[in-house]
């Protein structure tokens, strides 16, 4: 009975960590995260614009790193959520996210992403924001680990 429950614990660990190193439902989404190209960035960065657009969480909890941090800065003070808070945040959004002046630079296993998001709602301009995200390969997959951004003003 003892060897039972062993085999039992062992089967549900092998299948926890299947789960977790596979969490991504889209094939498509799990070939970008997986290619070592630091130019798949900019798939990713489209892949997060429209998830924020379409409130897809589970998207965007592939994107992001466990450990993500976003900084934002009105005023100059620099405020640091967490990855459960922002993917709750994006539940409360409306309006699509378009990016615009999208930059990437490779450094190694590291790629830093410049642009900025024009977000829209009923058609309208309501907001504009830069950003920077900070990109890592680890874990073997690309991974959001740090994103700032700053208003802008509408044009």
């Amino acid at each position: 009975m003892r060897a039972f429950f062993q085999v039992l614990l062992i089967i549900s660990a092998v299948s926890s960590v299947s789960v977790a190193t596979d969490e991504c439902s889209s094939a498509e989404l799990r070939a970008v995260l997986h290619d070592k190209s630091p130019q798949v960035i900019r798939a990713l960065e489209e892949q997060w614009a429209k998830a924020y657009a379409n409130r897809d969480t589970a998207t965007l909890n592939c994107i992001l790193a466990d450990d993500f941090e976003i900084g934002s800065m009105p005023d100059q003070v620099l405020a640091v959520h967490d990855k459960h808070r922002v993917l709750a945040w994006v539940l409360t959004r409306t309006g699509s996210a378009e990016l615009e002046h999208l930059q990437t630079r490779p450094f190694d296993s590291t790629v830093l992403a410049r642009g900025v998001y024009a977000v829209r709602a009923g058609g309208r301009l309501v907001s504009r924001f830069q950003f920077t995200d900070v990109f890592v390969y680890r874990s073997n997959r690309w991974q959001a680990v740090a994103r700032t951004i700053a208003e802008l003003p509408l044009k």
